[in-house]
C-alpha cells in the first residue's frame, strides 16, 4: 500500500481472519466501512497524515486492544470505532471537535474517559455502554445528543459541561451507579427519562431549569430533592397523563404499627417536610411529622402501601412516588419534658434508637436527659436535668525551678458532683527551669459535655540565696551562732529559718572551721553548701550582728564537734 493517498470504501470489511495491519504515511483518507468487523485485528497504528475517515471504518473490532488516534482529525464519524469491546484505553486528539452518533458505543472494557477542550459536539449514544467511572464534560461542549451515556454501568459522578443547556433524553438512563451528577446553572432542559434508573440519592435543581421532562427522574433514590427557584419550572412532567418526572423511588422507607393496630410510624428518611407525605387509601390518618393512626374500622393491613410525596408543595408534578411494605413493629410513645412542661411527644419503634428534641439552654448548666440507656421500651417520659458548669478550685500553683510539672494532677478541676476532671486541655508552656511566672489556658469538659475554659498560672521559684558573704570572722571566745552570721532568704525576699548547720567549731581556738549547710524554704526548695569561720586572737568589734540567740562557746564547740548540730 506504500504510496497510496486513499483507502477505499469495503476495502476490508469483514476480513475476519486479519490480524494485523500497516496502513503507510503517505494515506490521508480511510473510506467508510474499510476494516468493518475485522474481529481478529489486535492492534490500530493509525498514522497522524490521515485527515480523515468514513463512518463505520473500524467498527466491530472487537479484539482491538491498542489505538492511535491520528491527531490531525476534526471528526469521529458515526460508528467510526463503535464496539471496540477489549480497547482498555482511548486517547482523543485535541484536534477534534465533533464525536458523531455511536462514535465509541460499546466500549465496555474502557474505564478513564477524558475528553478535550476542542469537543464541542456529542452525538447520540456517542459513548453508550462505556465502562467508565467518572465523567468530566468540558464547558467547551455545547451540544451532547440523546443516550450519549446511557448504559454505563459503572458511572458514579458527573460534572456537566456549563455550555451544554440541554440534557438529553434518556442520556444517563440506566446508568445504576450514578449518585452525584453537578447540574450547571446554565442548564435550562432535562428531558424525559435522563436520570432514571439511576442511584441519585441527592439532587440540586438550579434556578435556570425551566424544563423537567416525563419520567426524568424515575426509579432512582431519591431522599432529598432542593429546587433553587421552582418558580422558574415552566413544565415538570405530565401530571395529567400520570407521567410523573419524579416518581417510584426505591428508597428504604418503611411503615412501622403497634401490634393492636393502633399506630403507624412513617420513617421518612431525609424528606424535608414529612406533612406532605400522603398515604394512598382511607384507613390512615396524619397526625403529621410522620406520624400516621391506623382508623379503628381497618381490621387487616395490606401487605404494600403506596405513598406519594411533593417535594414543592401545590405542584403536582413534583411528586416522588413508590410503594413499600407495611412491617409490624411495635412503638412506644416518649413524651420529653423540663421544668413540668412538655417539650415534644413521639412515637417510636420499641428497640430502635429515638431522636431527643434540643434543650433549653440555662446559663452556667448543661442539660442532660435523664433516662437508662439499657431500657428503651416502653412508654417513657424522659426529663432534663441541669448539671452546673465544671469548676476550677486549683488555678495558681508554684514548683521549685527544675521540678517536673504534672498539670492534670496539680491543677484541680470538679464536676457538680464533685469528682475530679481529668478531661482537660491545656495550651501554653513553662520552662521549670528558668524562674518566673508562665501563664496556661485551658479547656475543661464534664461527663455530660459541660464545658469552661480559662487562665491558670504557674510559679516557677528560684532557689534560696546566701544574703552576704559565706565566709566571716570572728574573735576568739566569741559566743557563736552560725544563724546570726549565715543569713537565707527565699525569692520574695523572706528569712528563711529552717536552716541546718553542720561540722566542728571551737571558738576558744584559733583556726579556720568550715561548715556545712542546708537551707529549705517554704516551697520545700534545697539549697546546699558551706560556708568558712575564722577564729582570730585580736578582738572585733560587732561580732554579732543578730545579737538575739547567742550561744555560749562552749555549747557551740560542743554541738559543732558532734558534728550534727541543727539549729531550725
Amino acid at each position: 500500500m506504500d504510496g497510496i493517498p486513499a483507502i477505499g470504501n469495503y476495502a476490508f470489511d469483514n476480513c475476519q481472519n486479519l490480524e494485523s495491519v500497516v496502513i503507510p504515511n503517505s494515506v490521508t483518507e480511510i473510506g467508510e466501512y474499510t476494516f468493518r468487523d475485522n474481529i481478529s485485528l489486535k492492534e490500530l497504528n493509525l498514522p497522524d497524515s490521515i485527515e480523515k475517515i468514513g463512518k463505520y471504518a473500524f467498527a466491530n473490532c472487537t479484539s482491538v486492544q491498542k489505538l492511535h488516534i491520528p491527531n490531525k482529525l476534526k471528526e469521529i464519524p458515526e460508528y467510526a470505532f463503535n464496539g471496540l469491546t477489549s480497547c482498555l484505553e482511548l486517547e482523543i486528539p485535541s484536534s477534534v471537535e465533533t464525536i458523531s452518533n455511536w462514535g465509541f458505543q460499546g466500549w465496555n472494557s474502557l474505564k478513564n474517559l477524558n475528553i478535550p477542550e476542542s469537543v464541542k459536539f456529542i452525538g447520540d449514544k456517542a459513548f453508550s455502554r462505556c465502562n467508565i467511572q467518572t465523567l468530566v464534560i468540558p464547558d467547551n461542549v455545547t451540544s451532547i445528543g440523546k443516550q450519549a451515556f446511557n448504559y454505563c454501568k459503572s458511572l458514579e459522578t458527573v460534572v456537566w459541561s456549563k455550555g451544554a443547556t440541554t440534557i438529553d433524553a434518556q442520556t444517563f438512563y440506566e446508568c445504576n451507579k450514578l449518585r452525584e451528577i453537578t447540574i450547571p446553572n446554565t442548564v435550562t432542559v432535562i428531558q424525559s427519562a435522563a436520570f432514571s434508573y439511576t442511584a441519585l440519592q441527592k439532587l440540586i435543581i438550579p434556578s435556570s431549569v425551566q424544563v423537567i421532562g416525563n419520567s426524568t427522574f424515575t426509579n432512582c433514590q431519591l431522599i432529598d430533592v432542593t429546587f433553587e427557584n421552582p418558580n422558574n419550572l415552566i413544565t415538570c412532567g405530565t401530571p395529567a397523563s400520570k407521567y410523573w418526572a419524579f416518581g417510584n423511588q426505591n428508597i428504604g422507607i418503611a411503615l412501622y404499627c403497634t401490634s393492636d393496630g393502633e399506630y403507624v410510624d412513617f420513617a421518612t428518611q431525609g424528606f424535608k417536610e414529612a406533612e406532605r407525605i400522603q398515604v394512598e387509601g382511607d384507613d390512615f390518618e396524619n397526625l403529621g411529622h410522620g406520624l400516621w393512626k391506623v382508623k379503628s374500622t381497618m381490621r387487616s393491613f395490606p401487605s404494600k402501601i403506596k405513598y406519594s410525596y411533593n417535594i414543592i408543595e401545590d405542584n403536582p408534578a413534583t411528586v416522588i412516588g413508590g410503594e413499600v411494605d407495611l412491617i409490624v413493629k411495635k412503638t412506644h410513645k416518649i413524651t420529653f419534658m423540663c421544668d413540668g412542661n412538655i417539650l415534644e411527644t413521639k412515637y417510636y419503634v420499641e428497640g430502635e434508637d429515638f431522636v431527643f428534641p434540643n434543650i433549653p439552654v440555662r446559663d452556667g448548666y448543661t442539660g442532660i436527659w435523664n433516662y437508662d440507656e439499657s431500657d428503651i421500651t416502653g412508654d417513657k417520659i424522659i426529663e432534663v436535668i441541669y448539671k452546673a458548669l465544671p469548676v476550677v478550685e486549683v488555678d495558681s500553683i508554684v514548683i521549685p525551678q527544675n521540678d517536673q510539672l504534672n498539670w492534670k494532677d496539680q491543677f484541680i478541676f470538679k464536676d457538680a458532683d464533685g469528682n475530679k476532671i481529668d478531661n482537660v486541655i491545656f495550651k501554653g508552656k513553662v520552662d521549670t527551669r528558668k524562674a518566673g511566672i508562665y501563664h496556661l489556658t485551658y479547656q475543661v469538659t464534664d461527663q455530660w459535655g459541660g464545658q469552661m475554659s480559662g487562665q491558670c498560672q504557674v510559679r516557677v521559684c528560684s532557689l534560696p540565696t546566701l544574703v552576704g558573704s559565706d565566709n566571716v570572722e570572728i574573735p576568739i571566745d566569741t559566743l557563736f551562732n552560725p544563724k546570726g552570721y549565715f543569713v537565707f532568704e527565699d525569692e520574695d525576699g523572706n528569712k528563711i529559718n529552717n536552716v541546718t548547720f553542720i561540722g566542728t567549731l571551737n571558738s576558744h581556738q584559733e583556726g579556720i572551721y568550715v561548715l556545712e549547710y542546708e537551707v529549705i524554704d517554704q516551697w520545700n526548695q534545697k539549697l546546699n553548701g558551706k560556708c568558712q569561720v575564722r577564729v582570730l586572737r585580736s578582738p572585733i568589734i560587732n561580732l554579732d550582728p543578730d545579737n538575739n540567740d547567742s550561744l555560749n562557746n562552749d555549747h557551740v564547740k560542743d554541738d559543732l564537734s558532734d558534728n550534727n548540730h541543727k539549729d531550725n
